[in-house]
C-alpha cells in the first residue's frame, strides 16, 4: 500500500510539471506571434495605415502606456480623423493644451468642421500660458536674487560686528596687560639737619668760626 501511494504521488507531480511546462510553452507561443503580428503591423503603420497603427496600440495596451500613447498619435498623423478627435476632446478634458492642438492641427488640415477656430483658440491659450510661464520665472529669478542679496547683506553686517567685537576684545586685553606706572614713595620723615662749626685762630690771633649744615 504504502509503494502504491509513493507511486500516486510522483505521478501526481510529474503530471502537474507535464501541465506547467504546456502552459509555458503554449504562452510563449503566443507571446511570439504578438510580437510578429505587432512587427508586421508597425510596418504597415509606418507606411501611413492608420488601422494598423491603431492595431498595435490595442495590442500593446497596458503593457507600454507610452509606447501604445505614440502609434495611437501615429493613427491621427496616418489620417484617423476618429482617433485625432478621441485625442482632442480627450486632451481638451485634462487640460493638456499640447496634445490637443496635435490633434486639431490635424483635424484642420483635413478640413474637420470648427477644427480650425479650435486651433485658433488652442494656440491663442498655449501663448497665453507661455507668457505666464515666462513672467513666472522671472518673479522666481527677482526673489532668489532677493533672497541672495539680503543674504548677502546679513552676511556682511554679521562679519562687521565679529571684527568689532574683536577689536573691542583686543583693546580690553591690552589695557589689561598694560605696565603700571608707579609713582616714587615720598618718605615718611626727614631727618633733622645737624650744624656743625669749626673754630681756628688766624695770623693775627684772632678766632675764626666756621658752620657748615649737614644730616
Amino acid at each position: 500500500l504504502e509503494r502504491a501511494r509513493v507511486a500516486a504521488e510522483e505521478k501526481k507531480e510529474r503530471l502537474k510539471k507535464e501541465a506547467e511546462e504546456r502552459a509555458e510553452r503554449a504562452r510563449e507561443a503566443r507571446e511570439m506571434a504578438k510580437t510578429v503580428k505587432i512587427a508586421a503591423l508597425e510596418s504597415k503603420c509606418d507606411s501611413g495605415n492608420s488601422k494598423s497603427c491603431l492595431n498595435v496600440a490595442a495590442l500593446i495596451g497596458n503593457e507600454n502606456l507610452d509606447r501604445a500613447w505614440r502609434f495611437f498619435k501615429k493613427a491621427c498623423e496616418t489620417g484617423s480623423i476618429s482617433t485625432c478627435q478621441t485625442i482632442g476632446k480627450g486632451s481638451l478634458k485634462r487640460n493638456d493644451t499640447e496634445n490637443a492642438i496635435f490633434a486639431y492641427s490635424h483635424m484642420c488640415e483635413k478640413d474637420v468642421p470648427a477644427s480650425c477656430s479650435t486651433l485658433i483658440e488652442l494656440r491663442r491659450l498655449q501663448s497665453e500660458e507661455a507668457g505666464r510661464r515666462a513672467q513666472l520665472e522671472m518673479m522666481e529669478a527677482q526673489l532668489q536674487f532677493q533672497k541672495r542679496q539680503a543674504f548677502e547683506e546679513n552676511m556682511a553686517r554679521l562679519r562687521a560686528a565679529q571684527q568689532e567685537d574683536f577689536r573691542n576684545i583686543m583693546s580690553g586685553l591690552q589695557k589689561a596687560f598694560q605696565p603700571v606706572q608707579v609713582a616714587p614713595i615720598a618718605p615718611a620723615f626727614k631727618m633733622p639737619q645737624q650744624t656743625r662749626c669749626v673754630s681756628r685762630r688766624n695770623m693775627l690771633g684772632e678766632v675764626e668760626t666756621n658752620c657748615q649744615d649737614g644730616y
